[in-house]
Order: C-alpha cells, then structure tokens, then sequence
C-alpha cells in the first residue's frame, strides 16, 4: 500500500490526469494527506443513491465543473463500508449523497475521485457483489428486493461521459 500511495503522490505532482473509484476515491485522497474511515454508523452501503452536485462558486470556470454544471443530481451505485472523511489538502468538494459526504472529489486540477461506482452495472453488482456481501453479513437476504428495485434509472453513461471528456481535455 505505501507503494501505491508512493506513486499517487508522484503522479498527482506530474498533472497526469487520473480517475479514482471507491478505494481508489479512498485510497488517493489518504495517500494525499486526506483521512478514511469506517462509516460512521457501521452501515454496509450497498445499492444506489443520488448525488447531489454542488460546485463551489470559485471553480464554476473550471472545465470540469463546466462537464457537471448540467447535473443537479447523479443516480449512482454505491458498495463501501469507509468512506474519506476529510479530504486531502487543497481537494474541492463536488457531490455528497445522504450516506456520505465526500462522494465526488477534485483533487488539484487532474484528479477526480469518487465514493460510487461508475464501473458497475446493477447485473454486474446483483451476480457477483450481492454474494459476497450477503455472505458477510453486510446485506440482509430480506432487502434484495428493494436493492434491486433501486438500481434503476442510473446516470452511470451520463457521469462515464463527463469522465471521458476531464481526461481528454
């Protein structure tokens, strides 16, 4: 893990354009001077929120926050039970959802980090995360149904658009 913290810092100082999802979200902000934690009241997060865009006043002209400006809410998948607790030095809050605050980060100018996951899709999470999960007595049998039925209606293309154009620009 130092390692990888190790190259974080160093390609963070190199403005090459980089994308963290969940731990990664996690993991850069840490290795960048930020604190992870357990969710605060223990509770598995598992299923889809929304996330609510707020960018600051000062970063409107930023052409991330352009690619955002759009977007009032975000409907996301979620699967974590820590979540960043205070971000890394000089990290911009954009989204927070009602499970956690710091959900979609800017770190400098070239790092996007966030808590939900734009690289699942609710096939992918329900066949192979839901197991697991279960398994470890982070999910009850009893709430597949309503998981399932929340999952829908997604702006996972509408977010994966938004990260194709911050790393090209």
């Amino acid at each position: 893990m130092l390692e990888l913290s190790e190259f974080f810092r160093s390609a963070a100082d190199s403005k090459l354009k980089m994308v963290g999802i969940c731990f990664g979200h996690q993991l850069m902000n840490l290795a960048l001077g930020g604190m992870v934690a357990r969710i605060a009241d223990k509770k598995f997060i598992f299923g889809a929120e929304d996330v609510e865009i707020n960018i600051p006043e000062d970063m409107k002209e930023m052409r991330i926050c352009k690619l955002l400006e759009d977007c009032k809410t975000l409907r996301m998948l979620q699967s974590h039970g820590d979540e960043v607790t205070e971000l890394a030095p000089g990290a911009r809050l954009l989204g927070s959802s009602g499970s956690c605050q710091n959900e979609l980060v800017l770190i400098r100018d070239n790092i996007l980090t966030s808590q939900f996951h734009p690289d699942l899709t609710p096939q992918l999470m329900m066949d192979h995360i839901w197991h697991s999960v279960l398994e470890k007595s982070l999910v009850k049998e009893e709430d597949k149904e309503a998981i399932e039925n929340g999952i829908k209606d997604l702006d996972t293309d509408r977010f994966l658009r938004i990260v194709k154009e911050f790393i090209k620009e």
